[in-house]
């Protein structure tokens, strides 16, 4: 079948390309041009992670409408007999590109699982496949279907696919780095989030621009702090205006070599207290705007913070159950008394208790203890 004009070095087809790492459904926007420039019925990608156990990631555009519940279930047909798909086995290296009729006989196609449960009920007989990689191990196929009615794809389908492959693969690429990043970005919040410990990025602007899980909920429940219109806001006038003041410092400092750091204590009658440290954000890179990270605000909030799981402290110091749980209400800021009446034992097993607990963690004093537990990574259980 021919395609409807050639590729051409500034085309739209490849501009779709490379906003496909941006989208939610990364190459949605693509895969609907490529489908109506190659006037065909179905074009398809199927991602991986590079890993044999992970279920590939499948984007489709479709002529014809489907219900998201038929989707999903031939999503989940094609995930259960995708060992049987011919063509998607045949793809085993970068620029491998075959029609399905290349790999697999048409008498011997028809008495296959696969024709019989997806092919036919899906009128796809006409495939063409192409396989692409990247470095760290992200594969894909992108594919183009149509029904047996129609011609079948051949080497002008193929020319043109092998035209914009290399900009799926610099894509792909750009794709693998900022799923990394994500992911890297989820461990360092949720290492924060562990340790009760709320970020908020501000940009030059003095925007919040990203925030981990603490911040998001000390926002929700303290009375004290809130976000108004993207920035960040305290409930007393002159509370305000000392972290405005602060934060505009950070902006200034953040645009030279010297860094800004300041505390800020939120005190309030009926309220927990809450712990502010506002700091400029390093500059990496001499050509950042405005809307690049300049600041960095972490909060403390007495009332968001985690105690240590007691099961992890038991692991770390040799403790028994009891002493570890007894550790983990010291280390929370409770008194050996408050912790007796917590234990419901008397202030001579309290103080037992304790003396084990310093003997097997090798300190004397209570603060010593808290001041132990708190560097030690079982808060970040």
């Amino acid at each position: 079948m021919p395609v409807k004009r050639p590729l051409a070095e500034t085309d739209d087809i490849i501009s779709r390309i490379y906003q496909g790492p941006l989208e939610a459904k990364p190459w949605q926007s693509f895969l609907r041009a490529l489908r109506l420039r190659m006037d065909c019925e179905v074009a398809a990608i199927s991602l991986r992670p590079g890993r044999t156990d992970a279920a590939p990631l499948i984007i489709w555009d479709r002529r014809e409408s489907i219900k998201e519940e038929q989707l999903r279930r031939l999503a989940a047909d094609h995930a259960r007999l995708a060992h049987l798909d011919h063509l998607s086995q045949a793809l085993k290296k970068p620029g491998d590109i075959f029609t399905l009729e290349e790999v697999m006989p048409r008498a011997k196609l028809l008495k296959s699982e696969f024709y019989k449960k997806i092919i036919k009920p899906h009128d796809i007989e006409r495939q063409l496949g192409m396989y692409f990689a990247e470095p760290s191990g992200w594969e894909c196929n992108i594919g183009l279907m149509n029904g047996a009615k129609r011609l079948n794809f051949g080497k002008a389908e193929k020319d043109f696919f092998m035209g914009f492959r290399p900009h799926l693969e610099k894509a792909l690429e750009i794709y693998a780095r900022l799923k990394r990043s994500q992911l890297e970005k989820e461990i360092l919040e949720d290492s924060l989030d562990r340790l009760a410990i709320g970020t908020f990025i501000l940009d030059g602007r003095g925007r919040v621009i990203d925030t981990n899980g603490v911040a998001r909920e000390t926002v929700k429940s303290s009375p004290s702090l809130s976000l108004v219109e993207d920035r960040l806001t305290l409930k007393r006038t002159d509370d305000n205006a000392r972290l405005a003041r602060a934060i505009k410092q950070a902006i200034a400092a953040h645009k030279t070599p010297n860094t800004f750091v300041e505390a800020l204590r939120i005190t309030s009658q009926n309220d927990p207290d809450v712990g502010l440290l506002v700091k400029s954000m390093p500059l990496k890179d001499r050509y950042q705007t405005d809307v690049s990270p300049s600041v960095i605000i972490y909060v403390g909030d007495s009332a968001q913070r985690n105690l240590a799981q007691e099961g992890f402290i038991a692991q770390l110091f040799g403790l028994t159950p009891t002493e570890a749980f007894l550790a983990t209400l010291l280390a929370d800021g409770l008194t050996l008394t408050e912790a007796a009446v917590k234990l419901d034992v008397t202030s001579n097993t309290i103080r037992s208790y304790a003396k084990k607990i310093f003997a097997k963690t090798g300190v004397s004093r209570q603060a010593d203890l808290v001041r132990l537990i708190l560097k030690s990574v079982a808060l970040l259980a």
